[in-house]
């Protein structure tokens, strides 16, 4: 074998110096596959800070557009909070429901439109707490019943409240008896309810 049938046979073994046309092909077809994965992988970045931005947004937003939800799990047509006597925060949740009537209907709207406007501190309990005392010296059967300050104010509250829808009702030529809807009051102190 002499040197030239050696070199020949080196070139041929040896691998090739030029990419044959159907490799070039492949690596356009991967190069563009990759860029488009790229633009995919974006893409999905996108959609999901999206997604992510607007469930944000929108829950802050329904949370600050009703701060009524109650600790109950239920959303309130009016909210009051104050201080009891011991100091501890008193969270009271006014609800309006519907009895015998839809929840659409006319009155049920004009009912909770009037729970709604009802500012505790506009909202003179006074008489309320009177009546109360009141009813309770007058009762019969087991004789009267011990009222502590803070059940007294609650009750004056449900009171008023009550009345106050009612009477809004009544102002607005609803029917009067009976009134097809409920007012409830349910209130939490501190830890306890």
């Amino acid at each position: 074998m002499d040197d030239d049938q050696l070199t020949e046979l080196l070139r041929e073994s040896g691998p090739p110096t030029r990419v044959p046309l159907a490799l070039a092909d492949h690596r356009r077809r991967i190069v563009t596959a990759g860029s488009r994965a790229r633009i995919t992988h974006r893409r999905n970045w996108f959609v999901g800070g999206s997604v992510v931005f607007v469930l944000l947004a929108g829950g802050g937003a329904a949370t600050a557009g009703s701060d009524l939800v109650t600790p109950w799990g239920w959303t309130a047509d009016n909210s009051f909070t104050r201080v009891d006597d011991a100091g501890a925060s008193c969270y009271a949740g006014v609800r309006v429901e519907p009895e015998g009537v839809a929840d659409d209907a006319p009155i049920m709207i004009a009912a909770r439109e009037i729970a709604s406007g009802i500012s505790l501190d506009e909202v003179d309990i006074s008489d309320a707490e009177r009546r109360i005392v009141a009813e309770n010296a007058e009762a019969t059967g087991d004789g009267p019943r011990e009222i502590g300050p803070n059940e007294l104010r609650r009750n004056a509250l449900d009171a008023v409240v009550a009345e106050t829808v009612f009477a809004g009702l009544r102002e607005q030529g609803f029917p009067k008896d009976p009134v097809p809807v409920s007012v409830y009051i349910r209130e939490r102190c501190g830890a306890g309810e």
